[in-house]
């Protein structure tokens, strides 16, 4: 009788074993199903905001202020002039700081990039950022930085350069929409993160705005070109979205 109680026990316990081993098995092939689906429904989302772009009617200016959009492979900045006399734009001005205004008063153009304060902030010495931090800056709405650096001159146009040419109103709409990007002080002035960038004219600013998947430092950049009223992607999750268009 004894032994036929401890069978009994025996077996259930290996069903027990057996039904907990297929609960996680399921749990873990519905997981990857489902990252799977969203891989592709993020892709296609990016290849639809490519095939379906805004501004699809506008026309190139021939004529104007000379702009560039740059990337590296993952990551995009909008290169605008230091000065401008026509739009009586004056960066040096509207950072407030002496010292900028000594060493770039004969620099000419400036660049600025939005992302992730962390993986910013993770990237010196050209460091790739840690897991947590790319995992973090992904999944959960962060806290953002304005990345500036100045260019003595124009730059060369490349795979990873782009020039292009905007009229004074575009610029107009263009400034505004970078300068409404940075976080401010009581009295309107750029508020810095740090007195060190990556180099030696570049420089970390704190921004507006939160960081995720669905709002990415080329998602900012794509935004840009838009108030410009240029030919760009309707979405642009990807440094390649943004420069499809800048051929």
């Amino acid at each position: 009788m004894e032994e036929r109680k401890r069978r009994r026990y025996k077996r259930k316990g290996r069903t027990k074993k057996m039904t907990t081993k297929r609960f996680f098995t399921l749990a873990a092939v519905y997981s990857l199903g489902l990252f799977l689906v969203f891989l592709l429904a993020y892709g296609l989302m990016a290849l639809f905001g490519v095939l379906f772009p805004s501004n699809k009617d506008s026309v190139a200016a021939k004529e104007g202020i000379d702009i560039f959009v740059t990337s590296n492979g993952f990551h995009t900045d909008l290169v605008v002039p230091i000065r401008n006399a026509k739009t009586a734009t004056d960066w040096l001005a509207k950072f407030n700081d002496s010292t900028f205004t000594a060493k770039y008063q004969n620099y000419q153009y400036v660049s600025f990039g939005w992302g992730d304060d962390g993986f910013f902030m993770e990237s010196y010495n050209d460091q790739f950022p840690s897991l947590p931090t790319t995992f973090m800056a992904l999944f959960v709405p962060t806290p953002t930085l304005m990345h500036v650096q100045f260019y003595q001159t124009g730059l060369q146009t490349s795979e990873y350069v782009a020039p292009m040419k905007i009229t004074e109103d575009q610029y107009k709409s263009l400034i505004l929409y970078i300068e409404q990007s940075f976080k401010t002080d009581l009295d309107q002035h750029f508020i810095p993160k740090n007195a060190k960038g990556y180099r030696a004219n570049d420089y970390f600013f704190h921004a507006k705005g939160s960081y995720h998947l669905f709002s990415t430092c080329n998602d900012w950049t794509n935004t840009g070109i838009k108030w410009t009223g240029n030919k760009t992607a309707s979405k642009a999750p990807f440094a390649q979205s943004v420069m499809y268009f800048r051929k």
